[in-house]
């Protein structure tokens, strides 16, 4: 029996389907770009509190978006008849350390535990809003066991709000997934 190859979402589909999820994507068509701008840390990030499309973000060849730059977007120095895939380590950096990313998670574990929901149905609703799916039984379990771990880690750390921060940890660690980043 065939199967399909797995393919891994393009960098504009990454970033539009988190900020989707998030509930802070600006879906308005047409009108300016998005400016943007470089960080504290150097990274060029889109600028503003409403993030519209991907489309839409400004294009300058010296100042690649670094979300989308690290997930292959085309390089706008050279002719791209044909896009690459590639899978490094830099993307899962991004991944994790990015303030893009960081951002997003907090903003999605404020609107999940805003309903001070038990762990149970937090877990489910994150697996929902990220999967469409609700979590197994044995993704429960291992979700359980890393929300307990962060809570006690975040606690012990003198954490303000270690529930909501070990439910946006989880959202980053979803977002970092294959099952997030990869069609089968």
């Amino acid at each position: 029996m065939e199967h399909f190859p797995v393919k891994r979402l393009e960098a504009e589909t990454i970033r539009d389907s988190i900020l989707k999820i998030c509930g802070t994507l600006d879906e308005a068509q047409f009108g300016p770009a998005q400016q943007i701008e470089e960080d504290e840390t150097g990274q060029v990030i889109a600028t503003g509190t409403k993030q519209r499309r991907s489309v839409y973000i400004q294009v300058r060849r010296t100042k690649p978006v670094a979300m989308l730059q690290s997930f292959d977007a085309p390089v706008m120095e050279t002719n791209c008849a044909k896009r690459q895939s590639s899978t490094v380590a830099m993307q899962s950096l991004m991944l994790m350390n990015s303030k893009f990313i960081v951002d997003v998670s907090n903003a999605l574990a404020d609107q999940l535990t805003g309903s001070n929901a038990n762990t149970d149905d937090l877990i489910n609703s994150t697996w929902k809003a990220i999967y469409c799916r609700p979590a197994s039984d044995e993704e429960l379990e291992s979700s359980q066991r890393f929300i307990t771990q962060q809570i006690t880690l975040l606690e012990s750390k003198k954490t303000v709000s270690p529930k909501r921060q070990a439910i946006a940890n989880l959202v980053q660690a979803l977002f970092s997934s294959n099952e997030f980043l990869y069609v089968d």
